[in-house]
This record gives structure tokens, sequence and C-alpha cells, in this order.
């Protein structure tokens, strides 16, 4: 299962589209097969999906090959975000904090 409307010519544009979806990311487009995390028997580890540790998938519509990591690309984000606040000026204070 993935997104793949009638018309869509962009191929990256749908690509991002149907990775952005919860039922399409745990299916055709990832190549997972509805968990990303997989149930497991007590004193196991879990399996994690291709798209969570690493690794490349055909694009179930162009064939390009699509590589995905996504527990590296959260490290990063969270070690840039950790980074800029630890490098803040106090002139820098109100940029960091929300005001909603």
């Amino acid at each position: 299962m993935f997104w793949n409307p009638p018309g869509v010519a962009n191929v990256e544009a749908r690509h991002l589209f149907s990775i952005r979806t919860c039922n399409r990311c745990h299916a055709g487009e990832t190549a997972t097969s509805f968990v990303h995390i997989a149930p497991r028997a007590a004193g196991s580890a879990s399996a994690i999906s291709t798209f969570l540790s690493g690794g490349a998938t055909k694009d179930p519509v162009s064939g390009t090959t699509r590589t995905f990591g996504d527990l590296e690309r959260r490290k990063r984000s969270f070690s840039n975000l950790l980074c800029r606040i630890a490098n803040a000026q106090p002139d820098d204070a109100p940029m960091l904090t929300r005001t909603h």
C-alpha cells in the first residue's frame, strides 16, 4: 500500500506526500509490514524496521532506491537543537522560547 494518485507527475512530491502519512510509511513506501518496532517475546530484543535503522528500499512507483535511517536523522536533529541552545547568548533567549 502506498500513495499513487492519478495525475501526479512529480515523483519526489508523490514520495514525500506518501512517506508523511501514517498508513503509507508503515507499508509499501518503506517496505515495512505495519509496525516499525516489532512485537517480541519476553527477554528478546525487538526487531526494528529499515525505515528506523537505516537501509535502502525501492520506490514502489519510480523504482528509485530510497535510503532511510530515521533514528539517525532524529539524533542529528536533537543534537543540533541541543547545541544551538547550549551555545545561545542571552540575547538569543527569546528566539528559543515559544510564546503560544
